[in-house]
C-alpha cells in the first residue's frame, strides 16, 4: 500500500516539474504565401508567418499585436484575435493581415524602396507581442523578429 502512495507522490512531483518549466518564445522562421491587393487608398498584405514552437507543450495563440516596419519605417499594425493551435516541438503557421495606406508607401517609404531596389531586398521587422495559453494559463510573449524579403521588380 505504501509503495502505491510513493508512486503517486513521484508521479505528482514529475508532473509539477514538467508543468512549471519555463516556456520559450516561439521562433520566427519567415513568411510565405504573401499576397498584396490594392483596396482603395491602401494595400492589404495577407501572408502566413512561419513559426516554430520549441516547447514540449502544446500552446494556443489567441492574440497578435505587432507593428510592421519595412526598412525601419512603420507601415502598419497587426491586431488579430484569431486562435491558432500551436503543436509542441513543431512548425506552425499564423495567418497575418496588414493594411498599409498608400500615402505611407508614397510618403516615407519611397526612398527606402529605391535603396532596396539596388539589392532587391527589404528588411521587414515585426515588433510587439502575442498572447498565448498553455495548461490553462494565459501569458504574453514579446516578439521582435526581422527577415529579409526579396523583391521581384
Amino acid at each position: 500500500m505504501k509503495k502505491t502512495h510513493i508512486w503517486w507522490l513521484v508521479l505528482g512531483l514529475l508532473a509539477t516539474q514538467m508543468a512549471c518549466s519555463p516556456l520559450q518564445e516561439p521562433e520566427f522562421r519567415g513568411v510565405q504565401n504573401m499576397k498584396v491587393v490594392s483596396q482603395g487608398d491602401a494595400f492589404v498584405v495577407n501572408a502566413e508567418a512561419i513559426m516554430f514552437n520549441p516547447n514540449k507543450k502544446n500552446l494556443k495563440l489567441y492574440e497578435i499585436d505587432l507593428d510592421v516596419n519595412i526598412n525601419e519605417a512603420n507601415v502598419g499594425h497587426i491586431l488579430d484575435s484569431t486562435e491558432v493551435d500551436v503543436p509542441a516541438n513543431e512548425v506552425f503557421y499564423v495567418p497575418v493581415r496588414v493594411t498599409v495606406p498608400t500615402k505611407v508607401i508614397m510618403g516615407n517609404l519611397i526612398s527606402s524602396f529605391f535603396s532596396a531596389a539596388e539589392d532587391r531586398k527589404v528588411e521587414v521587422q515585426y515588433k510587439g507581442h502575442v498572447r498565448m495559453k498553455a495548461l490553462g494559463f494565459k501569458f504574453k510573449l514579446p516578439i521582435n523578429a526581422k527577415s529579409k524579403i526579396k523583391l521581384s521588380l
